[in-house]
C-alpha cells in the first residue's frame, strides 16, 4: 500500500510524532498499538528497521497485519514487552513512546533508570503523552533529560504536544508554570504553540472557576489556585491571554 494511504490512516497525532524522528538506522516504537508508526518511518525512509512493541498481545496482531499489509516484515520486528524491558534502548537511533498517559511515560523512563542507573547518552527520545504533558516535562528536567525540541498539534478536540529530548544526566531548574508552558515554546510561539497555550488558557480557567467547589483542604485549594494563577498570568504576558 503506498505512503499516501499511510499518511491518511496517521493523522496529525501521529505525523508529528514522524516528523521529529532523526534519520537513523533503526527506531524502537514503545507501545506501537498499530504499527503505524515504525512503518511509516521504514517507508519514508526515516530509518532502516525498526522494532515495534507492546505488553499486549491483541494490538500485536494488529500490528503484524499493517506490517505485512505495507510489505515491511523484513523490516520491522514485533517484540512483546512491558516499556523498555525488552532491549537496549542504546541499540536505537530513536526510542518513541507515544499514545500513553504521561504518568504512564514517566514510569517507564523511571524504570529504565532504576535498572540501568542511567540512560544512553547518544538515545533520541520522541515523547507524546495524551495528559499529564506537565509532569513529564518535570520528570525529565528532574531525572538528567535535555528537551531539544517540542510541537504542539491539533488532532480532533484534542491539542497534543510531542517532546524530543536526550539524557545528558544533569538535572535542569524549572519553575511550576515551566511545566505546563515548556521553555522553548513560549520563546518561539508559532501558531501551533499559540493554539496549544489557548487550550491551556481554556482548560486552567475552568479549574480555577471550579475551584471552590471542590473536596479538598484550604491549603490544597490555595495551593491549586496559585498554580492556575500564575500559569495564566504567564500566558496573558506572553499572548494577551485573559483569566
Amino acid at each position: 500500500m503506498s505512503l499516501n494511504i499511510l499518511n491518511a490512516q496517521m493523522g496529525n497525532r501521529l505525523d508529528t510524532v514522524c516528523g521529529m524522528v532523526p534519520h537513523c538506522e533503526k527506531i524502537w516504537d514503545v507501545g506501537t498499538d498499530h504499527a503505524l508508526i515504525p512503518i511509516y518511518c521504514v517507508q519514508s525512509g526515516k530509518c532502516s528497521s525498526a522494532l515495534a512493541s507492546d505488553i499486549r498481545e491483541k494490538p500485536l496482531k494488529i500490528a503484524r497485519k499493517n506490517i505485512l499489509l505495507y510489505g515491511c516484515e523484513n523490516n520491522i520486528e514485533i517484540l512483546q514487552c512491558a516499556g523498555l524491558e525488552g532491549r537496549d534502548a542504546g541499540d536505537f537511533g530513536a526510542v518513541i513512546i507515544a499514545g500513553m498517559g504521561g504518568y504512564t511515560v514517566c514510569s517507564i523512563l523511571s524504570g529504565k533508570l532504576k535498572t540501568c542507573g542511567a540512560f544512553p547518552e547518544n538515545t533520541c527520545l520522541i515523547l507524546q503523552p495524551n495528559t499529564a504533558e506537565n509532569e513529564v516535562r518535570r520528570f525529565l528536567w528532574q531525572s538528567g533529560f535535555r528537551i531539544t525540541d517540542e510541537q504542539a498539534v491539533r488532532d480532533g478536540a484534542h491539542v497534543y504536544v510531542t517532546l524530543k529530548c536526550v539524557y545528558t544526566g544533569l538535572s535542569e531548574d524549572c519553575t511550576e508554570t515551566e511545566c505546563f508552558t515548556g521553555k522553548i515554546m513560549p520563546e518561539r510561539l508559532s501558531e501551533n504553540d499559540s493554539v496549544y497555550f489557548r487550550s491551556l488558557a481554556v482548560k486552567y480557567s475552568n479549574i480555577l472557576r471550579g475551584l471552590e467547589a471542590c473536596k479538598m483542604t484550604d491549603i490544597e485549594k490555595e495551593k491549586r489556585k496559585k498554580m492556575c494563577t500564575d500559569l495564566l498570568s504567564e500566558l496573558g504576558r506572553r499572548m494577551g491571554i485573559q483569566k
